[in-house]
């Protein structure tokens, strides 16, 4: 979001090209009404922008219970030492003062993102959580659980290969994939960047 047409556009082509899918917005309203729309990942704002402040902007998304964990990044052409305490207090996850290089923006959208994802699979009710290796990989569902100390199944698949790995209450406690069984097939596993994974929250005692 940024109230400035051309770099409003300059941003769009760039995020395209690195694999993103985008919606832009000159101003806030107009935000909102997209983002009750598509149930955005994450929102990068200007500070400047039409009717209202970037910081204005993020205060208002994190009083609203659907966003209030939503990542947040702001870009400010003044980068000053207030407007950068306004956005810790506010919540705002990233502030960058431009010009920025677009393979840095990408960076830190990577790690809001993987920071994202292992809130929700922590924050997952009993019916579990599911998603890709290409957003989550093996270490981040491993280190997730173990933190959060978690009694899991986790199911993965890759083509036409299925593997699956156990926990109970945050210890790896068994890991199977083709003829591999115990870290042999945690090891294997940690290589897959690509596939599938399920998440299912249940009792797990022991090696299976």
């Amino acid at each position: 979001m940024d109230g400035d047409p051309q770099s409003r556009r300059v941003l769009e082509v760039s995020l395209r090209k690195a694999g993103y899918v985008v919606t832009a917005a000159p101003g806030a309203s107009e935000a909102l009404a997209k983002m009750d729309a598509l149930n955005p990942d994450l929102v990068i704002s200007d500070t400047q922008l039409h009717g209202t402040s970037g910081l204005s902007f993020c205060e208002q998304l994190r009083a609203d219970s659907r966003w209030s964990s939503l990542p947040l990044m702001l870009l400010s052409a003044e980068a000053t030492l207030e407007e950068r305490v306004k956005s810790i207090e506010i919540g705002v996850d990233e502030y960058l003062g431009k010009p920025i290089f677009i393979k840095e923006i990408v960076a830190r959208m990577e790690l809001l993102l993987r920071r994202s994802r292992r809130r929700r699979l922590v924050a997952a009710d009993e019916t579990g959580f599911e998603g890709s290796l290409a957003d989550l990989t093996v270490i981040d569902l491993i280190q997730t659980l173990e933190v959060a100390r978690k009694s899991a199944t986790v199911s993965l698949s890759r083509g036409k290969v299925d593997a699956a790995i156990s926990f109970a209450d945050g210890q790896l406690v068994d890991a199977s994939v083709d003829k591999l069984t115990g870290p042999d097939a945690v090891y294997r596993l940690l290589t897959w960047s690509q596939g599938q994974f399920t998440v299912t929250f249940e009792p797990v005692t022991s090696a299976r």
